[in-house]
């Protein structure tokens, strides 16, 4: 996060036109949002394994779901509910979401964060609708 400020100030400091600024910006968010889905799809498929859920879809991106909807993926419990949810990679992001649309769960991903800890992390947020799987 520190570098990519560091970085990020640099490009502004630089004689590198504002467009070209704000290209690699955006490229850098894309990176990192791609980074942050395959993350918690990974923490899903084991949630699959395990058995905790039975299974879950990614949406295709700019597609009616995201683009629309404001999801990202869902996930369908043992006792057949679905569940979407959104996928930030920043704070400020999770809270514009939530004041937005908050009926719709948001996942926050950090860069660094390990599959433990978002794991961690999802079972904190889906806590009532695993829990609910298991108590029908």
């Amino acid at each position: 996060m520190k570098n990519e400020r560091r970085t990020l100030r640099k490009l502004k400091a630089s004689p590198v036109p504002k467009r070209r600024i704000i290209k690699i910006i955006r490229q850098i968010q894309e990176e990192r949002g791609k980074e942050s889905a395959q993350k918690v799809f990974q923490v899903l498929e084991e949630w699959t394994a395990k058995g905790l859920i039975l299974d879950w879809e990614e949406y295709r991106k700019w597609g009616y779901q995201d683009y629309i909807l404001h999801h990202d993926g869902c996930f369908t419990t043992t006792d057949a509910r679905v569940i979407a949810f959104q996928i930030v990679s920043s704070e400020i992001n999770a809270q514009e979401h939530l004041k937005k649309y908050p009926e719709i769960p948001v996942i926050r991903v950090d860069a660094a964060m390990s599959l433990a800890e978002l794991d961690e992390r999802m079972k904190k947020i889906f806590n009532n609708e695993l829990n609910g799987s298991k108590n029908s």
